[in-house]
Parts: structure tokens; C-alpha cells; sequence
């Protein structure tokens, strides 16, 4: 949460819809999922480090890992927007995304970021480490969860573009 409050200010959700809330909430879980990705698509470089205890790992529980915690992020920005949008947190109207075919896009961008964030961490994260020392380890699934979780606040902020 700190993280998110330093992109956005000291009351992120006033300003935000429920969705791009949950969206912002949910960085971790991508830097989490691309960890856990790793080991599904590369084999450990020691037998006997930290990273080799992750060997292993399915796409498919992966997949329902990252879901169920995507949900229970989603669950707790509905609170958060549900007390923020009311007169408890807020001093004003929260803003609303607007409709419309961007709005749309944006929207379906933001649900679909945990993945594409996850999987392209794990990805580049695989090729580097599989390429330098012929597989994973600990400090690879940590170049993981970071990376998940910078691309995941990338694509954040691009689609609300505080890029350009």
C-alpha cells in the first residue's frame, strides 16, 4: 500500500474507479505469480539452493493461485471504494472513468494486468537467468517478484497515462 499511496497521494481512492483501485491494490500479486511462473518454465541451476525448492511448479495452479488472490484484492478495493466514495473518507464526489469505448479498453486493460504482468516478468526473467547460468535460482524468482510488480505498475500508469 505504500507504494501505491506514493504514486497516487494520501487518499489514492477518491480519485480512482473500483476497478483501477483494484487494479493499482493488485501489484503484488503479480510479482508473486511471475515467482511462481519461473519454476514452470525453467529448471533449477543447483540441486540444492533456495530456488530449487520451488521446482516443480504448475502454470495451472499458478494460474489459480494469482485468481484467487486477484479476487481477494478486488474484494477488499470494494471496501475501500465503497467507504471512500461515501462520506466517511471523502471530502468530495469520487471521480469516475468515463464510459465509452476507452473507458472500456482501459478497464479490460486493467483486469487483464496481473496476467500480462506476471507472465512477462517470468518470461524475461526465465530467458535472462536461463541463458547466464543455465536455470533459476532464489535470487531469480526475487528478479521475478520485481519485475512482475514494476511491469504491473507500468501498465498501471500507462493506461491511465501519467507516462506521456
Amino acid at each position: 500500500l505504500g507504494r501505491a499511496a506514493a504514486l497516487w497521494g494520501p487518499n489514492p481512492a477518491p480519485n480512482l474507479g473500483g476497478v483501477a483501485l483494484a487494479a493499482l491494490l493488485a501489484y503484488p500479486v503479480s510479482g508473486r505469480a511471475a515467482a511462481a511462473l519461473v519454476p514452470a518454465l525453467l529448471k533449477p541451476a543447483r540441486k540444492d539452493g533456495l530456488g530449487a525448492q520451488a521446482a516443480g511448479a504448475s502454470v495451472q495452479r499458478v494460474v489459480f493461485g494469482a485468481l484467487a488472490a486477484t479476487l481477494c484484492v478486488a474484494a477488499a478495493a470494494a471496501g475501500l471504494w465503497a467507504l471512500a466514495s461515501g462520506a466517511i473518507l471523502s471530502a468530495g464526489a469520487p471521480r469516475h472513468v468515463p464510459a465509452g469505448p476507452t473507458a472500456a479498453l482501459r478497464e479490460l486493460g486493467l483486469f487483464l494486468a496481473v496476467p500480462l504482468s506476471a507472465a512477462a516478468g517470468a518470461t524475461a526473467v526465465a530467458r535472462t537467468y536461463g541463458k547466464g547460468i543455465g536455470g533459476y535460482s532464489g535470487d531469480a524468482l526475487g528478479a521475478a517478484v520485481e519485475t512482475g510488480e514494476a511491469l504491473h505498475l507500468a501498465l498501471f500508469l500507462a493506461l491511465f497515462g501519467f507516462l506521456g
